[in-house]
């Protein structure tokens, strides 16, 4: 069950919301979610229930859409687990084709990037500009230092919890961060699109 907070029985099941949509687009778009992209299409789950069982039941339910199971770098789909995340199940699991949301402690652990292709964090850990002025220097650069790091490693940062402003998420893209968390999501699009992104 899909819910932004806690799923009840009339919340909608994440096959029917994400899994078969993206397994139909992929087979009308021959092995991609985006013609003409290698990119892959990055869906984060977050567990907000117990880890291993979670994850167990959620394994099963991939079995059914192998084509969003990513064995490679060359996917048309890359599932991340986030929050209750059962790291060390998943670490000895890694041939699973699900991969694991990595925290900046991460970084520098020689985890693959197949197995751990994000790295997140709250953005308040690494700033406290909050977008009301233009940014300094200093605002950004614990991100942007973040940032080379995760990408010496091939990997990709998030940060959530941040401003939702298009100054912040300028800022942001600008210093290195690939994946913005927002819950304006029209919004960002449009910003996105006027930026050729």
């Amino acid at each position: 069950m899909v819910a932004h907070n806690r799923a009840t029985s009339h919340s909608p099941e994440l096959s029917k919301l994400y899994l078969a949509p993206l397994d139909s687009i992929i087979k009308a778009h021959h092995g991609r979610i985006y013609p003409g992209s290698q990119s892959p299409f990055y869906l984060m789950i977050d567990l907000k229930t117990k880890g291993e069982p979670t994850y167990l039941t959620l394994k099963e339910l991939l079995s059914h859409f192998p084509s969003l199971l990513c064995y490679t770098d060359n996917c048309a789909v890359k599932i991340f687990l986030s929050g209750e995340r059962p790291q060390e199940m998943m670490l000895k699991d890694s041939a699973s084709g699900i991969a694991i949301d990595g925290r900046p402690d991460d970084v520098g652990k020689g985890y693959n990037a197949d197995v751990m292709p994000v790295i997140s964090d709250t953005y308040s850990k690494w700033s406290d500009w909050r977008g009301n002025s233009a940014a300094t220097e200093d605002d950004m650069k614990r991100i942007k230092a973040l940032a080379q790091r995760v990408h010496a490693e091939g990997k990709k940062l998030r940060l959530y919890g941040i401003p939702d402003k298009e100054v912040v998420w300028q800022e942001l893209l600008n210093n290195g961060v690939d994946l913005i968390n927002t819950d304006h999501l029209q919004e960002l699009n449009i910003f996105l699109q006027n930026k050729g992104l």
